[in-house]
């Protein structure tokens, strides 16, 4: 299909990730996290973001991932989740990409052995065009037909809403809530809208 989508495209040990920006609200440069006691061990805590109290996932937990490079989480994308707010920590939001609905292909079995095929909704490959200029002669086509794809990119597409069942939502929101009834313990976020200051652009050919 033809049809295009926007995804927000960022890094979790320099990995490509990307989910739909219809699900994200916005994002955030990671502020003060209040721990939440006796919570799920991927449960980084609970953050105030404009007086909601938001729980805040690590996503590199979740998804039980061995970091193989040191580096520094810098955004919490804050999504839509049942009947409130989730924040998920990742590297850093690099861009909004366009894409069309052709470039998302099934997962492969080599991926679902790194991630739990549950959260992910396929691959998104952006493959370079093989040089394909010279064509005159059979010779030159055959050529351009096995000449491998340069530079191809591949991007994780997760869906977001599996990364917690509404039980353990609902168990979440339940344990926040004493927090939440003294929202002067918890730090407040600065945010922006997710497509503000990230370059939008389409995946070149």
């Amino acid at each position: 299909s033809d049809e295009s989508e926007q995804l927000i495209v960022f890094e979790v040990d320099h990995e490509e990730y990307a989910v739909p920006i219809t699900e994200i609200r916005e994002v955030v440069e990671i502020p003060d996290i209040t721990p939440v006691p006796d919570s799920l061990p991927f449960v980084v805590g609970i953050m105030n973001l404009r007086g909601k109290i938001v729980p805040v996932l690590d996503l590199e937990k979740r998804l039980s991932l061995t970091r193989e490079s040191p580096g520094k989480s810098k955004h919490i994308l804050i999504a839509e989740y049942e009947s409130g707010l989730i924040g998920v920590v990742v590297d850093h939001v690099k861009e909004v990409l366009k894409i069309t609905k052709k470039m998302i292909q099934p997962t492969p079995a080599m991926i679902t052995s790194k991630v739990a095929a549950e959260f992910l909704n396929g691959l998104v490959v952006i493959a370079s065009k093989p040089n394909t200029a010279q064509h005159n002669s059979e010779e030159a086509s055959q050529s351009a037909v096995e000449a491998p794809p340069q530079a191809t990119r591949v991007l994780l597409l997760l869906e977001l809403k599996k990364i917690l069942t509404a039980e353990q939502f609902d168990s979440l929101q339940q344990s926040s809530a004493s927090l939440a009834s003294t929202p002067e313990t918890v730090s407040s976020a600065e945010s922006k809208p997710p497509a503000e200051n990230i370059k939008e652009r389409e995946p070149q050919p």
